[in-house]
């Protein structure tokens, strides 16, 4: 799947898309929604297909590592800083970094692979 070659890339490209009035009805992305600051400037949304498949995952994602999702959505649907997600999550900033990492890793291979690792 080209479009996950840089996931990343790929995950500012999810937020921006769920912060366009897409994100709108789908109950795991909402409450980002509510604090979710612009800062996707010049980044293409990304295309509903890809978008609703990485939705799908990080539902998973909520299901089996909460705090994977959470670090997950407060960086890329609500643009949070690190430190900002530190406050909130009560972490430090090294374990929001683990945490983010493993987010994406996890959310690459699901989407490349259909397999998942969520582990922090």
């Amino acid at each position: 799947m080209r479009a996950i070659d840089d996931i990343h890339t790929t995950a500012i490209r999810y937020g921006k898309w769920a912060n366009e009035g897409h994100g709108l009805g789908y109950p795991a992305i909402e409450p980002f929604l509510k604090e979710a600051e612009k800062w996707h400037h010049g980044i293409p949304v990304l295309d509903d297909d890809t978008a609703l498949k990485i939705n799908a995952c990080t539902i998973k994602m909520r299901a089996v590592t909460p705090e994977l999702f959470q670090a997950f959505m407060l960086r890329f649907v609500s643009g949070k800083s690190i430190n900002q997600i530190c406050q909130e999550m009560d972490v430090s900033d090294g374990t929001v970094k683990k945490y983010i990492y493993a987010a994406l890793q996890s959310l690459k291979l699901l989407l490349t692979e259909n397999q998942c690792i969520f582990i922090a």
